[in-house]
């Protein structure tokens, strides 16, 4: 989708519009324990080594990519509830390697 909506005429005034994209692709968030988390790093959750620490941030950013959420064995504490998503898989008891 686009952001803010494409207008049906040419805007008057010089404006921007920035397309929305979101891969049919499983997109897979990785999950760590903080304590296992190198400090300074990027949490993208892209691999092991710039996994999220925060499950909730990690579950919300994989509904937005129909995505699945690895969690490396740990313990972990959930700041709040989490709200069930569809299309979201969350699977556990990895290494993390």
């Amino acid at each position: 989708g686009w952001s803010p909506s494409l207008p049906t005429s040419v805007p008057g005034e010089a404006t921007t519009y920035r397309a929305n994209y979101v891969s049919t692709g499983v997109r897979v968030i990785r999950v760590v324990p903080a304590a296992d988390q190198e400090p300074g790093v990027a949490q993208d959750g892209l691999s092991w080594a710039t996994a999220y620490t925060d499950i909730a941030t990690a579950y919300r950013d994989a509904g937005i990519f129909r995505g699945e959420v690895w969690i490396k064995e740990g313990t972990y504490i959930l700041p709040a509830e989490i709200p069930v998503l569809s299309q979201v898989a969350v699977r556990g008891g990895f290494a993390g390697t």
